[in-house]
């Protein structure tokens, strides 16, 4: 690439990258606000009372979203008779768990959910990253080879992420991440590159660089799907020190190209995918539920016993200044003019606070049906917050539970989905890049030629292969048990019935079989004894007592 030809595409990509930024820059800018509300951060002099309705309904929100780390659940796509096939999946399923257990995937979802439900988006990136060794050759040289195989799971902030104006997902051309990196860092990933970097930031000491966080520098890392490349842009926030540093022809040989799956949106209109977080919809009421709670604490400082005397008579002024224990008694000795004026009650006259405390109550009462307003536009049922009523049947608090579960649905779908595409970019980077020695390594599994071919044909093994995840909500230790129960009763009634017909020869036994296999394909949890049904040679019927 000549240089000419470089400054072209600094420049295209300089612009595209600007054009990103202003098409988000409300979202941005309300997303930037939202966080500090959730934070609640505020200036020293504010000392206004409110109620962070935002914090407690993402606390609440979240382990309902993403409460367990998903299962890779990788099978035959149509379940049939196909050994080979069966044997490869259960070798990807054990590499991409092993990658999931040892990875940070579980923080990473965490990362993502928590976006999700203040800023309404959130990126994840999968990564193959090879450790190179270098091996001595007989002729004293070096040959440099793959030692180990990893992958990496890396949450994506979202500010440091942009992507191609677009309606629809499919429709986007190319998306960016932003890394931060240090001097060292840049000479270290860029060698080629390193004086010119170094003479790049020095040009450009006067504090230029874009988003520099920690005194690192911005590089832009650009996928472009339509030509299928991958650049790299120091980024100085200014053209003129800004530089090209690198462009790679697509490094990881995905299938749909990006490193990451779509993001994980909040509301979103069929125009544009830039999402409206999810506190924009509710922010009315939260203001609301803020200024009441504000009355709220004013009125209450408010609310004190206190009241005005007569100064002449000095032990009421003993009375009310003076501490005590229980019981004690103060000595009159104007007792007959304290009797004269009516006693105690005639000479100190009361605040009247029961008007203020009749305003406290509606107050609160106020700031009820705001919260009720709030949870109706949320969807957050009070059985969802643990709250209930001591009278309300459970025929309610079922119907409660539904409603709560139709609302939360297509959330839990949408993570599930999430999770589910980062699992398949996983099984497809090391069913791609790593070698038959790093799956051995991983699985603990003999892994042939032939699977290495199944996996490395892209089209065959889509054909042959399923991806799936268990479910990424709160396991139901009953609902497994349930369903490993019905497993047994199904399979333990299929062959009682069953071995009489095959002694008797009115059913086949290879017919026997196949009706068997094709039940227990059914059950997740019939995986681990398939292959001892398939071994399965015959029904044999007990014999009778006494022969």
């Amino acid at each position: 690439m000549t240089e000419q030809q470089a400054d072209t595409r600094l420049a295209y990509w300089l612009d595209q990258l600007h054009k990103a930024e202003k098409a988000e820059y409300q979202y941005r800018e309300r997303a930037k606000k939202i966080v500090r509300r959730y934070r609640d951060e505020r200036a020293e002099h504010d000392k206004q009372h409110r109620l962070n309705i935002l914090w407690s309904n993402v606390q609440t929100l979240t382990p309902a979203l993403y409460a367990a780390t998903p299962k890779p659940q990788i099978e035959r796509r149509y379940k049939d008779a196909d050994p080979f096939a069966r044997q490869a999946a259960f070798v990807l399923e054990r590499a991409v768990a092993t990658s999931i257990e040892t990875g940070d995937f579980d923080q990473v979802m965490h990362s993502c959910v928590l976006d999700l439900l203040l800023v309404g988006r959130a990126v994840a990136r999968v990564r193959y990253v090879p450790v190179y060794e270098e091996m001595a050759e007989a002729n004293e040289g070096k040959e440099i080879y793959v030692g180990q195989e990893k992958l990496a799971c890396d949450y994506v902030y979202w500010e440091d992420f942009l992507h191609a104006p677009a309606r629809r997902w499919p429709d986007v051309s190319w998306v960016a991440f932003r890394n931060h990196m240090t001097t060292d860092e840049l000479r270290e990933r860029f060698p080629d590159m390193a004086e010119e970097c170094a003479r790049a930031i020095s040009r450009a000491s006067d504090g230029t660089w874009q988003n520099a966080i920690s005194g690192k520098i911005a590089v832009w890392e650009i996928w472009d799907k339509t030509a299928r490349q991958v650049h790299w842009l120091l980024d100085s926030g200014q053209e003129k020190y800004s530089m090209l540093l690198e462009t790679r022809d697509d490094p990881l040989q995905l299938q749909d190209f990006f490193p990451c799956p779509p993001p994980l949106l909040a509301t979103t209109s069929n125009d544009q995918l830039i999402p409206v977080p999810d506190y924009l919809l509710y922010q009315d009421q939260a203001i609301e539920l803020d200024v009441l709670t504000s009355r709220i604490q004013a009125l209450a400082k408010m609310i004190r016993m206190r009241g005005l005397y007569d100064a002449s008579l000095e032990p009421v002024q003993r009375l009310l200044g003076e501490g005590g224990v229980d019981g004690q008694l103060i000595p009159v000795e104007q007792w007959n003019a304290l009797s004269q004026k009516g006693g105690i009650d005639s000479v100190i006259s009361w605040l009247p606070i029961e008007r203020m405390v009749q305003v406290l109550g509606q107050l609160y009462q106020a700031r009820d049906r705001v919260k009720n307003d709030l949870y109706e536009i949320t969807g957050i049922a009070d059985i969802l917050r643990g709250a209930t009523i001591a009278s309300e049947t459970a025929t309610a608090q079922q119907l409660k539970g539904r409603f709560a579960t139709l609302r939360l649905g297509e959330r839990q779908k949408e993570v599930a989905r999430f999770s589910r595409d980062l699992v398949r970019l996983q099984s497809e980077l090391i069913a791609e890049h790593f070698s038959p020695e790093s799956l051995a390594e991983m699985t603990g599994l003999a892994v042939v030629p032939a699977m290495m071919e199944l996996f490395r044909n892209e089209k065959i093994r889509n054909w042959r292969i399923g991806i799936e995840t268990d479910s990424t909500i709160a396991a139901d230790e009953f609902g497994e048990k349930q369903t490993r129960i019905e497993f047994l009763n199904a399979v333990t009634g299929f062959i009682k019935e069953a071995a009489p017909l095959v002694q008797a020869g009115a059913l086949p036994l290879p017919i026997a079989k196949a009706m068997l296999l094709f039940g227990v394909r059914g059950f997740r949890v019939g995986r681990e004894l398939e292959t001892a049904l398939e071994s399965l040679d015959q029904f044999q019927q007990p014999a009778a007592p006494g022969l």
